[in-house]
C-alpha cells in the first residue's frame, strides 16, 4: 500500500489545487469563459500527468510526465 498513487503527497496536493481551481472558476465572469476554461484545463492536467507518469512504471516515463506537469503549473 505504500507505493499507491493515492499515498503520494504531490498527487493529493494536485487534487486539492484542482478543487480550489473549480471554486475560483465559479467566480470568474462568463465574458472571460475561454480563459477560465484554459485555467481549469491546466490545473486539472497536473494531477492527470502525475497519475499517468506514475502508472508507466519507469523512472524515464515518470520524469517525462512530471516535466509536462510542471508546464501546467
Amino acid at each position: 500500500m505504500g507505493n499507491s498513487l493515492e499515498n503520494l503527497s504531490v498527487y493529493n496536493t494536485a487534487l486539492k489545487i484542482s478543487d480550489l481551481a473549480w471554486n475560483i472558476f465559479e467566480t470568474i465572469p462568463r465574458h472571460n469563459y475561454s480563459t477560465a476554461i484554459q485555467f481549469l484545463d491546466a490545473v486539472d492536467s497536473i494531477g492527470a500527468n502525475i497519475a499517468e507518469g506514475y502508472g508507466r512504471g519507469t523512472f524515464r516515463d515518470m520524469k517525462h510526465f512530471l516535466a509536462i506537469e510542471q508546464g501546467s503549473l
